[in-house]
Formats: C-alpha cells, sequence, structure tokens
C-alpha cells in the first residue's frame, strides 16, 4: 500500500484501499506461514512493478474475515504465485462500501 492507503491520523488502513476494480475483483496475496521476509519479498517482486508506487506498508487481513462478509477468493492458476482476488461483491456501490469499511476496520497495517 501506498501513503494514501492509510490514515495519517491514527495509521489505520482506509477504507478506498479495498474496494473492488471495474471487474469486481480486490487483489491479495496470501501470506499464511510465511516469514516476514517472504512477505516483503513478494511486495518487492510483485506489487512494487505493478503499482509503480513506493510501498509504505501492507494491510494483513484474516480470510475468515472476508468469509464472514459472503465474500470469497479466487486464487490465480499459478498457485506459486500466491495472488488471488477477493470475488463476489454485491453489485450495489452503498453495500461494497459499507463491507470495505468494515474489513478496513479489521485489518492489520503493517509498516516497512
Amino acid at each position: 500500500m501506498d501513503e494514501d492507503d492509510i490514515r495519517p491520523s491514527d495509521g489505520s488502513l482506509r477504507w478506498r484501499a479495498l474496494i473492488p476494480n471495474r471487474e469486481g475483483k480486490t487483489s491479495v496475496f496470501r501470506i499464511s506461514g510465511l516469514s516476514e521476509q517472504q512477505v516483503w519479498s513478494i511486495a518487492e517482486e510483485k506489487v512494487i512493478p505493478i503499482r509503480n508506487k513506493r510501498l509504505v506498508g501492507r494491510a494483513d487481513l484474516l480470510a475468515a474475515v472476508v468469509y464472514n462478509r459472503n465474500l470469497n477468493f479466487s486464487p490465480d492458476v499459478d498457485a506459486a504465485s500466491r495472488h488471488a482476488d477477493i470475488i463476489e461483491w454485491p453489485d450495489e456501490k452503498e453495500k461494497r462500501r459499507l463491507i470495505a469499511m468494515d474489513l478496513a476496520s479489521e485489518a492489520k497495517v503493517i509498516r516497512r
């Protein structure tokens, strides 16, 4: 995530960071079981080249939190990439916003 995704007042995640794209997907990486070094390696190799912005941190969120909001994951075909998308967002903009706010409140921001 970049600086715009973090609230300066308390360091929490802004909900806009989790809003799905036009295809209805929110890009994530599955990091369970990885060391801190491995997690940041994924960021260096896969996130920074795509976003082309300075990475200041990440937001960790348990999969159960996503599932409990009636969302699902669509992992990439290449399981080794550890990339997945959060999918099955509601069509209504306000419902997506409320879910993103709820997810953001559960996320733990880890700064670099």
